[in-house]
C-alpha cells in the first residue's frame, strides 16, 4: 500500500501482439489501479487520459476519423453507468486475484471518465484559432512537431479546464 500523498507513475501500455499479451497487459493495468489505495479514482482518470487525449486529438483533427468513431462514442456515451453494472460484473467476474466488485468499479470509473475527456479534447482541438495553424504552416512545422508544438499547447488550457470540471463531479 502507498502512503497518502505518494506519487505514482503508472503508464498503461497495451501491446497488440496477440490476445494473450493484450489480456495480460489489461490485467496488469487493472491490478496496478486496484493496488493503489490512496487515490484510485485519480489513477483511473489518468489512465483515461492515456486513451482519451490521443483519441480526442485524432478525432478533432481528422474529419474522417471523427465521422467514423463519433457515432459509436455518441451511442455509448448516453448509456448510464448503472446499466453497465451487470455487464461489468459478468465481464470481470473471472479475474481470480481480484474481487469482481473492485474490477467492476474500476471499469465503471474508467467508463464514466473516458467520454468527458474525449469530448472535451475534440472540442478543444476544434476551437483552435486559425492564426496558430497558419503560423505553423508558414514556418514549415509538420508531422509530430505540429501536434506537439502547435495543437497540444493551443488546446491544453481547455482540455485541463474540462478535466478539472469532470474530476469535481466524479
Amino acid at each position: 500500500a502507498l502512503a497518502p500523498g505518494a506519487s505514482v507513475n503508472v503508464r498503461p501500455t497495451i501491446l497488440f501482439v496477440g490476445r494473450l499479451q493484450a489480456r495480460k497487459n489489461v490485467d496488469l493495468l487493472l491490478g496496478a489501479c486496484a493496488e493503489i489505495e490512496s487515490q484510485p479514482r485519480l489513477v483511473i482518470v489518468g489512465g483515461c487520459g492515456h486513451v482519451g487525449l490521443p483519441l480526442g486529438m485524432l478525432m478533432g483533427w481528422h474529419a474522417a476519423t471523427k465521422e467514423t468513431l463519433n457515432p459509436l462514442f455518441q451511442m455509448l456515451r448516453f448509456i448510464s453507468p448503472i446499466a453497465w453494472l451487470p455487464v461489468a460484473t459478468l465481464m470481470f467476474g473471472g479475474i481470480a486475484w481480484m474481487d469482481p466488485s473492485d474490477a467492476s468499479a474500476i471499469y465503471l470509473i474508467f467508463y464514466c471518465s473516458l467520454f468527458p475527456i474525449l469530448t472535451g479534447t475534440v472540442s478543444a482541438v476544434h476551437s483552435i484559432e486559425q492564426k496558430y495553424l497558419r503560423s505553423a504552416m508558414n514556418f514549415g512545422i509538420t508531422g509530430a512537431d505540429f501536434f506537439l508544438r502547435v495543437i497540444l499547447p493551443a488546446a491544453l488550457p481547455q482540455i485541463l479546464n474540462e478535466g478539472r470540471n469532470r474530476l469535481i463531479h466524479l
